[in-house]
């Protein structure tokens, strides 16, 4: 058989090789929907509060453990909707930004993410809080757009274990974090209940010091003869 022949037989069925694999590929989910539950004990204000605020993230986040050295900046008001806080970091934790842009106090909290490396991305992620008796049950979801990179990746690798293996952790140590907050708390009110009790002794004290002054001072009257 002649070279071209071959050259042209080998490239026809390289050719085919990769329409197949391109098919294949487009033919996975179009969308990303990543989700992990976990309940705390603890009122869900004090859960809200840890997700609403970028400065307390990092109580809780798990990316920090993956990267000591990331460098992160958070705007100027770092709570509510429109604050943002961006991170860069090692080949773990990559590059990106993200901004809350939904905050309703005690239930949900929903951020745009943006990734800039080590591949970008445009992504939501939202927590919802939900009270249940003495616990809060917090969802941490994101969900996305799968793109032809995306829908590649997912054919080789878990994604769903991979994140939500980091949305597990970070859970966790959310509770954690929810846990330190109601101690500190609860020893905040024990001090003041302390010097609420002792302003009471005090004042007490006081006013019996300044009763038995009064008694001391009053005058006595003069003994009168009695007739004789």
């Amino acid at each position: 058989m002649e070279p071209k022949k071959i050259a042209a037989g080998v490239a026809g069925v390289l050719g085919v090789l990769v329409l197949g694999f391109v098919g294949v590929v487009s033919m996975q989910p179009a969308t990303m929907d990543i989700h992990r539950t976990y309940t705390v004990e603890a009122p869900a204000e004090i859960l809200f509060a840890l997700v609403n605020d970028f400065d307390n993230h990092p109580q809780w986040e798990p990316w920090g453990a993956k990267d000591p050295a990331m460098l992160v900046t958070n705007s100027e008001t770092t709570a509510g909707v429109g604050a943002w806080s961006s991170w860069e970091g090692n080949d773990d934790v990559g590059s990106g930004k993200q901004t809350i842009v939904e905050s309703l106090p005690n239930s949900k909290v929903v951020t745009s993410l943006e990734f800039i490396a080590p591949f970008e991305a445009k992504n939501t992620a939202t927590f919802t809080f939900v009270e249940d008796g003495g616990g809060t049950t917090v969802t941490w979801r994101i969900t996305g757009e799968n793109d032809f990179g995306g829908k590649m990746a997912g054919m080789f690798m878990d994604i769903d274990a991979m994140i939500g293996a980091d949305f597990e952790m970070g859970l966790q140590q959310l509770g954690v974090a929810a846990a330190a907050e109601l101690d500190r708390r609860r020893v905040e009110d024990a001090v003041k209940l302390q010097l609420a009790h002792e302003e009471a002794a005090a004042k007490l004290a006081a006013e019996a010091e300044i009763a038995g002054e009064e008694v001391e001072e009053a005058p006595v009257a003069p003994a009168t003869e009695e007739a004789g």
